[in-house]
């Protein structure tokens, strides 16, 4: 057999193959992929549920030190903005706790989510939302574990100047406040999910810490 006629041979091999191929592979369910996001969102709403009492109890009981004795009482006779600095700091301490409490949650679930193939823009959009979430929690996760007592002390001293850790968390705060798109995001997604099959109530989970 000539090279020319073997080429030709494999040539009209390879267009009668192809169709067949691109034919075979089957067109998404996405009925199915919002079934499984929404089945991921239970599971992150469960973990966030489970580990909010801890949060809530700091937030209920800060340290006797910003309530009574005498860095309470500086803190009193300091400016607003300033004295706010030192329970900001706090509330990053128990957001952190908490952060690093629901992290391993959100890096599976995420997991999960980018393992389903879907081309529906809700879900792309939802699972934005969620890397997003993570990065906000990743950067209180990161935060040291203080004793704010100390640090309030030392903060004082320094004449109400922020402390390294204390800059730290504010930086925090701050990449917290200045993530867009998140909310309008996870609505998007909630929306579509039901659209798509699933139950209100399941879907409403999928937003996480932003759900009412």
């Amino acid at each position: 057999m000539s090279q020319r006629l073997a080429f030709a041979l494999l040539t009209i091999v390879f267009l009668v193959a192809a169709p067949a191929t691109a034919g075979a592979q089957a067109p998404l369910d996405e009925r199915a992929n919002a079934r499984a996001f929404a089945d991921i969102g239970l599971r992150l709403s469960s973990a966030f549920e489970a580990a909010s009492p801890a949060m809530d109890a700091g937030f209920a009981k800060p340290p006797k030190c910003l309530q009574s004795g005498a860095l309470a009482r500086r803190l009193q006779r300091a400016p607003e903005r300033r004295s706010a600095l030192l329970s900001d700091f706090y509330a990053t301490q128990v957001i952190g706790g908490f952060a690093r409490t629901v992290d391993p949650a959100i890096v599976q679930g995420l997991a999960d989510m980018h393992a389903i193939h879907t081309a529906e823009n809700g879900l792309q959009g939802g699972r934005t939302a969620w890397r997003r979430i993570h990065g906000v929690y990743s950067r209180f996760a990161a935060l040291p574990a203080a004793d704010v007592c100390a640090e309030g002390r030392t903060f004082v001293r320094n004449g109400l100047r922020r402390t390294p850790a204390m800059r730290r968390a504010q930086r925090a705060l701050y990449a917290a406040d200045h993530t867009g798109g998140i909310e309008l995001r996870l609505a998007r997604a909630v929306k579509r999910l039901a659209e798509l099959g699933v139950p209100a109530a399941d879907a409403d989970l999928f937003d996480g810490p932003f759900s009412d």
